[in-house]
């Protein structure tokens, strides 16, 4: 390998190590030096000290088309979430990253309602059952959801979440 290229690569490595780049920027980093610079994920994974798994999980964010990436950048969800919205298809993952954004959902409650959509339990004209609630952060997402659909109906609603070390409250007022 060429001097420049050893410097190029050495770049990319340190880079990552770093770690201060966005997710998605460094998911692009691995899979230039995976096929650039012929790194298995294996190897790769050594190098950066760090597991294969690290490394996998890292490239598999690349299956974002572009505008959902831009998404992902633009809303600022997490790696984690991320992850969960890839058991998603598209287009319906679209749609679920601009309803985790907008209901500033928390990763369980992402996990919560991605397992929905699997199941086909999404329909947001129905109503709520509240005895499948089998969580805090499943009431949350219920609370949050009922206030955006009563919104998008066209009634006055403040919706607010705020979490602190070990606890949540949600304040829903309703303007007449």
């Amino acid at each position: 390998m060429e001097e420049k290229e050893q410097n190029e690569e050495q770049e990319l490595i340190l880079t990552l190590l770093q770690g201060k780049m966005h997710y998605l920027e460094q998911a692009s980093v691995i899979q230039t030096l995976c096929k650039d610079y012929l790194y298995t994920q294996s190897t790769l994974a050594k190098r950066l000290g760090t597991s294969q798994a690290y490394v996998g999980n890292k490239v598999r964010l690349l299956q974002f088309s572009q505008d959902e990436q831009q998404m992902l950048k633009k809303y600022g969800l997490s790696e984690r979430h991320a992850r969960l919205l890839l058991r998603l298809q598209q287009p319906k993952r679209q749609h679920v990253i601009e309803t985790v954004a907008k209901l500033h959902m928390t990763v369980q409650q992402t996990e919560d309602y991605v397992d929905r959509c699997l199941l086909g339990n999404t329909n947001s004209d129905s109503a709520a059952d509240l005895s499948n609630i089998s969580s805090p952060s499943a009431f949350l997402y219920e609370c949050q959801r009922g206030a955006q659909r009563l919104q998008e109906r066209g009634n006055r609603i403040v919706c607010i979440t705020e979490e602190g070390d070990g606890w949540r409250k949600i304040s829903v007022t309703i303007i007449d």
